[in-house]
């Protein structure tokens, strides 16, 4: 029947990505992630600076509230990005 399609929806997982820094994340912003969270951060560069990624979260809503903390007291670049999950 029609129910079994909504078994077949993609998964998304959502990641909070922060950019902006030259050297490493401020005390401020890891103090913020774990408090609110048990999730990895993940460091990558992109243009030889430094890039975190915190998740992967399963509800867009958990990375979102974590972003807007992470904005309040950030000077850099905090985003959300949803990933397809594999």
């Amino acid at each position: 029947g029609k129910s079994q399609l909504l078994y077949c929806k993609i998964n998304f997982v959502y990641k909070v990505i922060i950019e902006g820094y030259s050297g490493p994340m401020p005390a401020a912003l890891i103090k913020i992630i774990q408090e609110q969270t048990t999730k990895d951060i993940a460091k990558t560069t992109a243009d030889g600076k430094p890039v975190y990624v915190i998740g992967p979260f399963a509800k867009e809503g958990e990375a979102t509230k974590l972003a807007e903390s992470l904005k309040a007291v950030s000077t850099g670049t905090i985003s959300v990005q949803r990933d397809e999950k594999r």
